[in-house]
């Protein structure tokens, strides 16, 4: 069995570890400068390749997805138990995020390109992604006093990453992961979407919403109420403009999604993204209805 990536065909049985790959996918035999540096925190396996090449920096992401790895998501698992499961073993979560890599991007979805995986080490070498995520766009929206040019700006991407979240899910999948650190403003103003080991074809659209929504309020321990109804109220009218289902977002209000939030998102914000939520689909449906 051949898996394709942007580097060629790739066997199933593939076996190569980063300094094999480094010697035969990027040196052509010639000893080059290389360091790995790892990402995140503790439990966190994913690595920052650097090399040397023609006289550039080239940075790849790798992946290590180990069954070890799988107590990261053990605790959320029992966290949100009765209303989302995770994918934990390491085999399952790199077939899933190979796949829905490779179908996103067919289908026109921003995310990063897959140079070379080695599914027996279990191993997943991607395009580094330069850009800021949208958590660091989030926590300078609750940084700014009176700059609303700034402010509409930081907004339009908000709505931007509404729209491309319903793109997904008009495709047909959840992203599982829908954090707003998983999602990257490139320098040339796209949207990537990255980390998708829990992304699946069908799966739970209304999860991705309140994830995101309710990860947007605690980056800050008293966010701006009026700007959080911003947040809210940007993202939502993205998703509706690119044909979001209503439904899921009807959904992501529901107490067996806001429940799981609730353990760190203040009730009070909670409560604004409630009801900006309500007050602007009553609005909609009402325009729709006319």
């Amino acid at each position: 069995v051949f898996i394709p990536t942007s580097s060629g065909i790739v066997a199933f049985s593939e076996r190569i570890t980063i300094d094999e790959f480094i010697k035969r996918k990027m040196s052509g035999g010639k000893a080059i400068k290389y360091s790995v540096e790892k990402l995140g925190g503790v439990l966190n396996s994913v690595y920052m390749l650097k090399v040397a090449e023609n006289g550039a920096e080239r940075k790849l992401v790798v992946k290590v997805f180990k069954d070890w790895y799988g107590w990261k998501w053990f605790p959320l698992t029992l966290w949100a138990l009765g209303t989302r499961g995770f994918t934990i073993l390491g085999k399952a979560r790199l077939e899933r995020e190979y796949a829905l890599n490779m179908f996103l991007s067919n289908h026109g979805i921003n995310v990063p390109k897959i140079i070379y995986i080695s599914p027996r080490e279990k191993l997943l070498f991607q395009e580094h992604i330069e850009g800021v995520s949208i958590s660091e766009i989030i926590r300078r929206l609750y940084r700014i006093k009176k700059n609303e040019c700034e402010k509409s700006k930081l907004l339009k991407v908000i709505r931007y990453v509404g729209r491309e979240i319903a793109k997904i899910h008009n495709l047909g999948v959840s992203l599982g992961d829908c954090k707003p650190e998983n999602i990257i403003l490139a320098p040339s103003e796209k949207i990537f979407f990255v980390d998708l080991e829990q992304a699946e074809i069908g799966g739970n659209q209304a999860w991705d919403i309140s994830e995101f929504l309710h990860y947007s309020g605690h980056y800050t321990l008293l966010p701006p109420l009026n700007v959080v109804s911003d947040i809210v109220r940007e993202f939502i009218y993205g998703y509706l403009e690119a044909n979001g289902k209503i439904g899921n977002i009807k959904k992501a209000l529901s107490p067996r999604y806001v429940k799981v939030f609730s353990f760190f998102t203040p009730p009070h914000v909670i409560f604004t993204i409630s009801n900006t939520c309500k007050s602007l689909l009553e609005d909609y449906i009402n325009r729709e209805s006319n």
